[in-house]
């Protein structure tokens, strides 16, 4: 394996665990019953609900 294909294999490696950890947090955040927005802040209808 030269080192063009070797790039390539790591690159598509990297964006593929990168795109199965977003899944993740969708789906976890989506378990809490948050928003898909990545943190919950006062502009989340879900705050008051998480913050007591």
């Amino acid at each position: 394996m030269d080192f063009k294909n070797f790039c390539e294999v790591f690159i598509a490696a990297a964006i593929i665990v990168s795109a199965v950890y977003i899944m993740y947090k969708k789906i976890k955040n989506s378990s809490k019953q948050c928003s898909s927005c990545g943190s919950c802040s006062k502009m989340c209808p879900h705050y008051k609900d998480r913050k007591k």
